[in-house]
């Protein structure tokens, strides 16, 4: 990514415990690209999880004035709270950049966290519970993605006044396996 372009994970450095992002990820081999997710929480709460940490990943999609909205929270070691969720949401048109169309076949999520620093202090993996999500909706989508940032915000924000809280949102999608 060039340009103007703000990288996430300096927007998360800058941001408080609570903020969530996900990133298509460009290898040096530039053959391989992948989504990943970075969490800013603390350090207590990234020193306090357990090695085998649990994650668990809800997600599904619904249209708001023509746009398709594609939330994606994550939860880890099931703490399943306003402070324990991280809530994420899919633009298909960011940046160019289909990130569907990388979940669609990559095996694996990469879920770095940062701590207090800003810094990535943890990283876990786990298999890809987004593959079927991802391939259900590239077929469906198709080529029908052509609202702007500014008509995707204001669907998002829409959708708040449907789930007032990321609790609500949590309740409502599915669990991803």
């Amino acid at each position: 990514m060039g340009g103007d372009t703000v990288e996430p994970i300096t927007i998360l450095q800058v941001g408080g415990p609570g903020m969530a992002m996900y990133q298509v990820h460009h290898f040096s081999d530039a053959e391989r690209q992948e989504v990943l997710w970075m969490l800013r929480t603390t350090t207590a709460k990234i020193s306090s999880l357990p090695a085998d940490c649990p994650v668990e990943l809800r997600a599904g999609s619904f249209l708001v004035n023509d746009v398709c909205l594609i939330p994606v929270l994550l939860c880890l070691d099931k703490t399943e709270t306003e402070e324990g969720i991280f809530e994420t949401w899919i633009n298909v048109n960011q940046m160019g950049e289909n990130p569907l169309t990388f979940l669609a076949i990559q095996p694996r999520i990469v879920i770095q966290l940062l701590g207090d620093s800003g810094q990535v202090e943890k990283i876990l993996q786990i298999s890809n519970p987004l593959k079927a999500l991802s391939k259900t909706l590239l077929a469906e989508l198709g080529s029908n993605c052509d609202w702007t940032l500014s008509k995707f915000e204001a669907a998002r924000e829409t959708s708040f006044k449907r789930f007032p809280s990321v609790v609500d949102l949590w309740k409502e999608l599915p669990l991803c396996k």
